[in-house]
């Protein structure tokens, strides 16, 4: 029998099929481990750094934020709680930029009392409250600030005779500070 035999070449291009498809399989694991992803990173830099993006010609989201919020970037802090309209996207930014909660923020179904704190906000951005109204609903969520954007800006007279001065306004936004007067008020 001679070395090229029709059996010998299909166990060859068998074994050459299998070692790639292993080596297909091996290189989806790895990637999915995110160990080869790393390596391509460290050869291509890293789309999660600032740098990258900035290669790229584009900002990362928390310079996007802080440019269209610059009145938001020292006045928010952890422990803060915003009341502010939950039909803007602006309740995720907040909490992933600033660390602050939002009282509810739009598609988060799966809060248990979700509908009563859509109730409370759109009643709390309302015209023509009471300002007993107004601070059981800050009470009732802990609120310790309030940010007015779009057309709720037009309450920020109202909110400003019950809470003082905003803390932060600009064309995009008006912001109070409700913690001083819930302190004064306990």
């Amino acid at each position: 029998m001679g070395k090229n035999t029709p059996a010998r070449i299909g166990v060859s291009l068998f074994r050459t099929a299998a070692g790639c498809f292993v080596l297909v399989v091996v290189a989806i694991g790895l990637w999915r481990s995110q160990m080869l992803r790393y390596f391509a990173w460290d050869l291509l830099g890293d789309p999660h750094r600032d740098s990258f993006v900035r290669q790229i010609g584009g900002d990362g989201a928390a310079d996007r934020f802080y440019k269209q919020y610059p009145e938001l970037m020292n006045v928010l802090k952890m422990d803060a709680v915003v009341l502010l309209d939950p039909n803007i996207s602006l309740a995720y930014d907040l909490r992933v930029l600033t660390g602050a909660s939002s009282v509810v923020a739009r598609l988060a179904f799966n809060v248990p009392d979700f509908s009563s704190r859509l109730v409370d906000t759109y009643r709390m951005l309302a015209v023509n409250v009471t300002k007993s109204e107004r601070l059981a609903i800050i009470e009732r969520y802990g609120v310790t600030h309030i940010l007015l954007t779009g057309s709720h800006m037009t309450i920020s007279d109202e909110l400003g005779a019950q809470f003082g001065p905003p803390i932060a306004k600009s064309e995009a936004l008006v912001l109070f500070d409700v913690s001083r007067r819930r302190a004064s008020l306990n």
